[in-house]
């Protein structure tokens, strides 16, 4: 009774007390969303958008869950999927996952979803990085955590990650405004849009590979063949632990899982007899397709179908998910069929693949036409006619100049700046401080894509009049 009287007498400090509590837990809340570093849709791997755009999927709308690296954000085609089969899927993939963050995203993934079917894709099964326990880096686990959810589940994320990596500090991991309170002098204006519509923008975790394969990554690629008997390299305890959670976890839920290795320049035969070893002991379908005949029964052509030596590009990612689109039908997943969270991607979709077509011709006259479209700002230095020519056309905003001054603005709808000049001194086409003019041709070219704000091409033309993207 005493305790009570003196919680009543007090009962106006308590509260006071209570609400300072509050106002500062949402300010840390503010302030750590603020200052974590972000990978929004506009970079190779964003993990940023993915975990945001999958917490904004409606529930129960998920018939397939697709994890792992970069190999799967650029490898499985969730919108040709949806386009052609009905499948509604999302690839909840970020950059160097480990199979530890694949487990905790399907845990985070069952808490509002009930996907049919998972597919893993298997390049971190083995060494990535030969150092790491885990085989990924100690970032790519940040970045991918930073923006789970809180909760149980994140934070036994952190705890037993952190266990195998020691550059992790799972304190500062749980409380983020720990570990970035000095990146203030590093904040832009990108890191404002966490709140925007634009944060989680994409196509459902699929990322488009730009391009076809550099002739500098121009390799002597051989797909090998699935007899030789040969396993030597095995999966680790820490490895084999977590696929058994994963499979567990499938098990436990009526989902089905398969195992899936996308094409690239690791094609090693250990690493391919040793997860089709455990693939049969769990009895799931396991497609690898670096294996010779699974590689050709899709056409793969790695020169054209690859964006660099390791990630397929749009066409690559097309052939892999008919494949694969194929074995789910035929495992059982029943299409969801239409929902307007597809139906609503379709148009960025297309315009992604026009994005695409620009980034891989090599004629003057197809790229030239494919840039007639007020969503780009297109930079432009020409020496062709022996005058130095400077050009921006800034969403049909065009200016010309022969003069030799510089040209600066803002693109429209975005936080990008730009810098253009082409003198006697000076020849630079610089976006948000960095110079895409290095490549010295009779033009040089850059196309930045005011939708998906990306700077999706930089080229030039070379002597013989043949675009080369570089």
């Amino acid at each position: 009774m005493q305790v009570f009287n003196e919680i009543k007498k007090h009962r106006g400090f308590i509260a006071r007390v209570g609400f300072f509590s509050a106002v500062l837990l949402l300010f840390l809340v503010g302030l750590s969303g603020l200052l974590k570093p972000k990978e929004f849709m506009d970079t190779a791997y964003p993990s940023t958008s993915t975990m945001l755009g999958f917490y904004k999927l409606p529930e129960d709308t998920l018939d397939v869950l697709f994890l792992g690296s970069s190999h799967a954000i650029n490898g499985f085609d969730t919108q040709k999927l949806y386009n052609d089969l009905g499948i509604r899927s999302y690839v909840l993939g970020t950059s160097e996952q480990n199979v530890a963050i694949s487990y905790f995203l399907l845990k985070e993934a069952l808490k509002t979803q009930k996907p049919q079917a998972v597919v893993l894709e298997t390049l971190m099964v083995f060494p990535f990085r030969g150092d790491k326990i885990l085989h990924s880096s100690a970032s790519s686990s940040e970045k991918v955590l930073n923006f789970m959810k809180p909760g149980l589940n994140k934070y036994r994320a952190i705890f037993e990650v952190s266990k195998y990596d020691d550059e992790l500090d799972p304190v500062e991991m749980a409380l983020p405004f720990l570990r970035y309170h000095e990146r203030w002098d590093d904040l832009e204006e990108d890191d404002l849009l966490l709140w925007s519509d634009f944060a989680s923008m994409g196509l459902h975790g699929f990322n488009v590979k730009y391009g076809d394969l550099p002739e500098d990554e121009k390799t002597d690629y051989e797909s090998f063949d699935e007899d030789d008997p040969s396993n030597e390299t095995g999966i680790s305890p820490v490895i084999t632990e977590y696929l058994d959670r994963i499979v567990r976890t499938c098990e436990e839920n009526g989902i089905k899982l398969f195992f899936v290795k996308t094409p690239s320049n690791k094609t090693d035969q250990d690493e391919y007899n040793a997860m089709t070893e455990y693939a049969e002991k769990k009895k799931i379908k396991y497609l690898d397709f670096n294996e010779k005949d699974l590689y050709e029964a899709i056409r793969f052509e790695f020169e054209d179908d690859m964006g660099n030596i390791g990630h397929a590009n749009l066409t690559g990612a097309g052939k892999i998910t008919d494949m694969v689109g194929a074995e789910l039908l035929d495992s059982g997943v029943i299409p969801g069929g239409q929902h307007k969270e597809w139906d609503d991607t379709r148009e960025l979709y297309e315009d992604v693949k026009a994005n695409f077509l620009i980034s891989t011709t090599d004629s003057w006259d197809e790229y030239y036409s494919y840039l007639d479209e007020d969503r780009y700002t297109v930079f432009m230095l020409s020496d062709e006619t022996g005058e130095k020519i400077a050009y921006v056309n800034n969403c049909g905003e065009k200016i010309l100049n022969k003069t030799g001054d510089v040209i600066s603005g803002r693109i429209p709808g975005s936080t990008a700046r730009y810098r253009v000049v082409n003198n006697e001194e000076e020849r630079s086409i610089m976006i948000n401080g960095k110079e895409r003019a290095e490549e010295k041709g009779i033009v040089n070219i850059a196309v930045y894509d005011s939708v998906t704000r990306d700077l999706f091409d930089v080229s030039h033309l070379d002597d013989s009049g043949k675009i080369i993207h570089d």
